[in-house]
């Protein structure tokens, strides 16, 4: 994994035990709505920083972008929907303290 520079909101995956995660957008489908068979569905991908930074944004304002989530598949074939809720000015949070809600399907 390359990363230019780390910083306290990255997130990447443990790729190297066989998790995976897939980004979906609320244009295709909510968070709320998704079911097992559509997250089946999905293409899963093993880079470490599949969400790395995508999942907010700190070029003012700072927030959360709230047209996404992610849908993570653990080693034992598990998966979980997972959407990140706060994590600056613009959302009420607080940079490198996220707040997000995950769900086992």
């Amino acid at each position: 994994m390359d990363i230019a520079y780390p910083f306290s909101d990255m997130v990447t995956i443990n790729f190297r035990s066989g998790v995976q995660a897939s980004e979906v957008l609320t244009s295709a489908i909510n968070y709320e709505d998704i079911s097992l068979k559509q997250a089946n569905s999905l293409t899963f991908s093993n880079i470490s920083d599949v969400i790395g930074s995508k999942w907010r944004s700190t070029n003012p304002p700072t927030g959360v972008k709230a047209d996404r989530f992610y849908v993570i598949r653990d080693a034992a074939g598990n998966i979980y929907k997972l959407k990140f809720l706060a994590m600056g000015v613009n959302d009420g949070g607080t940079r490198g303290r996220p707040q997000f809600a995950y769900k086992r399907l």
